[in-house]
């Protein structure tokens, strides 16, 4: 009888570990399921290091700062050599409306600037928010060709909508509408 108890003792000590890591793996692997897909976002600045659950968070505000920045550097800074993918960086940043409205004439640009050899160089002079998602820029912009250089100034005025992050646009964010004035 003893010898029956400790073979059955030894069955089902086995049986019950099974059972908790199989609880175990089901639990585990049912939220990853549920958790898939969820972005996290780890916020790190001079306040430290925290999750962003509110998009009151003042780092968004700077991340928005440092989008247009980025958009700006891409979209108005190009030469024959890197157009594409300048450009190209910066069209992953428009809304799909937007793409399509201006797509030909940024293929219209494409083509001039590689026939031409035209360089580009813009510096960001001021940057203001108009409205809630209403951004407007003062750009110095320098243009040189084989023949010529020719400086301006040009006023932009962005529309900002926020979207789901994703691998070409990891901003949360994209351009709705641009407008230009050269002055």
């Amino acid at each position: 009888m003893k010898l029956a108890f400790e073979i059955l003792k030894v069955h089902l000590l086995k049986s019950f570990l099974f059972l908790s890591l199989f609880c175990w793996a089901s639990f585990a692997t049912f939220q990853a399921i549920k958790n898939q897909g969820k972005t996290l976002l780890i916020g790190i600045d001079s306040n430290g290091t925290r999750i962003i659950t509110s998009q009151d968070d003042p780092l968004f505000k700077t991340e928005l700062i440092s989008f247009l920045k980025h958009y700006f550097s891409k979209a108005y800074n190009f030469s024959a050599q890197d157009f594409s993918q300048n450009v190209g960086e910066a069209t992953n940043l428009m809304s799909e409306t937007l793409w399509r409205s201006e797509g030909e004439n940024i293929q219209k640009l494409k083509a001039l600037v590689e026939k031409s050899g035209l360089l580009q160089i813009a510096r960001l002079r001021q940057l203001n928010q108009v409205e809630k998602d209403t951004f407007q820029a003062l750009l110095q912009i320098e243009q040189k060709s084989r023949l010529q250089v020719e400086s301006f100034e040009m006023k932009v005025t962005l529309k900002i909508e926020k979207v789901e992050r994703a691998e070409l646009n990891p901003w949360g964010m994209e351009i709705t509408s641009i407008t230009e004035e050269k002055l």
